[in-house]
């Protein structure tokens, strides 16, 4: 069995498209265009283009549509809420 981070199968998961979203917005936020971009807004951007990206062909409905970009924010709300997680307990006060 062939053991991949980002397989298809593992980026239909909302873990997997959180992972996606926090690591694509990692490493594309010290471009010098997207500096200026907030990070949170461009999550959202980033959950919404991936999910739309996954999805074979384009949606069809206007409701897969709407689901399509109701999970792509569902996914960047994720991937701020644990970078929110992780960095609060870095910077925790004792």
């Amino acid at each position: 069995m062939e053991m991949t981070l980002f397989s298809q199968a593992s980026l239909h998961t909302l873990a997997g498209t959180s992972l996606a979203v926090l690591v694509i917005v990692q490493a594309i936020k010290e471009l010098p265009f997207i500096r200026q971009i907030p990070t949170q807004p461009l999550a959202l951007l980033v959950g919404m283009i991936l999910l739309l990206m996954l999805t074979p062909p384009i949606p069809p409905t206007p409701i897969k549509w709407a689901t399509d970009l109701l999970n792509g924010l569902l996914s960047g709300f994720v991937a701020i809420g644990g970078w929110h997680v992780l960095v609060a307990k870095k910077t925790e006060k004792k």
